[in-house]
């Protein structure tokens, strides 16, 4: 990256946003540009802590913990995409960011979808990791059917290998990291991993992508295991400006896989360079 991140000058924090019925935790380093950082599914904001030093660089990141997720608290039962869409516009608006881009990871890439067509006003442009069109595809509908047989506590192995599906090549990811994305998902309720899985089935947000209007950048990997490349492409197409980049050899998380790559394209994206 041409812009070293200056920690002194720029201190990273933990801090949490209150909000009617739910505490929303946040990590934010950086300045400049306010983007808003969503993970996927039983994530945190920690399955962006490859690419926050960078991208500190050049704008501030705030990396949230969605509801139920990470140390976020939210002790309802909504878990739709339009819930978690509605968390992001009043943590925005709590905290007097104005208009802010979003990166969305995957589920975090349907809440992020949500958002624009929420609340335009609010969204400067969009960043969409791992996301597909539509989402009803066969992984997804077995995952449903797994996780209709657990309890309250999903076993670690269950989201161990969750996680290791995410990835085209696991050495590919430093070890300490993958470790700490399974103990993120290994942390979420079972009753929240069901709940959130069943809201994204259900998120109809498909047939409005052409609606969104800002600029959109997509990336994806080749060999992503849950929407392959055509799911990708197809969103893409559906969205009048988007464009797709997609890397060889990566699956589910390019963020996780190429962090350096990853977050030179979103920074150049995000300040206008490309």
């Amino acid at each position: 990256m041409d812009t070293p991140y200056d920690a002194e000058r720029n201190p990273v924090r933990s801090a949490t946003a209150t909000l009617p019925g739910r505490t929303l935790h946040y990590f934010e380093c950086g300045a400049g540009l306010p983007v808003v950082f969503l993970h996927g599914y039983t994530d945190s904001w920690q399955s962006f802590r490859l690419v926050l030093p960078d991208l500190a660089g050049h704008v501030r990141c705030l990396a949230l913990d969605q509801r139920g997720h990470g140390r976020s608290r939210f002790d309802g039962d909504d878990f739709s995409m339009a819930a978690f869409a509605g968390d992001v516009v009043d943590f925005i608006r709590a905290l007097g960011l104005g208009r802010v881009a979003l990166v969305g990871h995957s589920m975090g890439s349907l809440v992020a979808r949500r958002v624009a067509l929420l609340r335009p006003d609010l969204v400067d442009r969009l960043v969409l990791v791992g996301a597909p069109l539509r989402v009803d595809t066969p992984a997804i509908r077995d995952m449903l059917v797994e996780l209709a047989g657990f309890g309250d506590a999903v076993p670690r192995q269950y989201a161990r290998d969750f996680q290791a599906a995410c990835v085209a090549d696991r050495s590919s990811v430093p070890a300490w990291f993958f470790d700490v994305c399974v103990e993120a998902s290994a942390g979420v309720p079972g009753r929240v991993w069901r709940a959130a899985l069943a809201g994204i089935l259900a998120d109809d947000s498909a047939d409005r992508a052409p609606e969104i209007q800002k600029s959109t950048l997509s990336i994806g990997g080749r060999e992503d295991a849950f929407f392959g490349p055509d799911e990708q492409l197809a969103l893409t197409r559906a969205m009048p400006r988007a464009r797709l980049v997609l890397y060889d050899r990566v699956g589910h998380c390019p963020n996780w896989e190429r962090p350096q790559r990853f977050a030179a394209d979103v920074a150049a994206f995000l300040t206008g360079r490309v």
